[in-house]
């Protein structure tokens, strides 16, 4: 088992969800990570689960979760945590391996749902039909057909059948 692999895997799947998962239990923050990732969610949740007791003996390991949560775009914390994951599992192959059958449950594309999620923005690759995506502060969410506030746009066609027509240029 190629244990560098494992931890990157993990490392980034579980990054996006660092912050709610080190504050798990608090009802806001359970509903702030359904929202963001759905069955991601529950299934960092539970390799969290398994991690969080490992993680919580090691000061080291904990420390890097903690700075990769506050700066998950940050490369070096990024790099640490990856680091500490990967002495973790080098540490007790039986260990590993149970993450490694823990991260193989989990569907290809739930793993590949969410690549990044930060303040302000988001990032994805996969589907995200029926979902709720948003960003900033102070966010409303409508539910409807065609809800959508624009400041300004050119070119933008909504709806059924909507296209765009454009009028020659002299």
């Amino acid at each position: 088992m190629d244990f560098s692999t494992l931890a990157k895997d993990i490392a980034a799947f579980l990054t996006p969800f660092l912050p709610y998962l080190l504050k798990a239990g608090e009802k806001a923050t359970e509903a702030v990570g359904e929202q963001i990732g759905g069955a991601a969610w529950e299934h960092a949740k539970a390799m969290w689960a398994k991690l969080r007791p490992r993680i919580e003996t090691r000061s080291c390991t904990g420390e890097a979760a903690q700075d990769l949560a506050t700066w998950p775009k940050d490369a070096d914390a990024q790099a640490t945590f990856r680091l500490q994951l990967k002495k973790l599992f080098s540490e007790d192959a039986i260990f590993a391996e149970e993450m490694f059958r823990t991260w193989h449950t989990i569907p290809l594309n739930v793993r590949q749902s969410v690549i990044e999620v930060s303040s302000h923005s988001i990032a994805v690759d996969g589907d995200v039909s029926e979902s709720t995506v948003s960003t900033g502060d102070g966010i409303a969410i409508q539910k409807g057909k065609y809800n959508i506030k624009i400041d300004h746009a050119s070119g933008l066609a909504i709806g059924d059948n909507a296209s765009v027509e454009r009028g020659e240029s002299s």
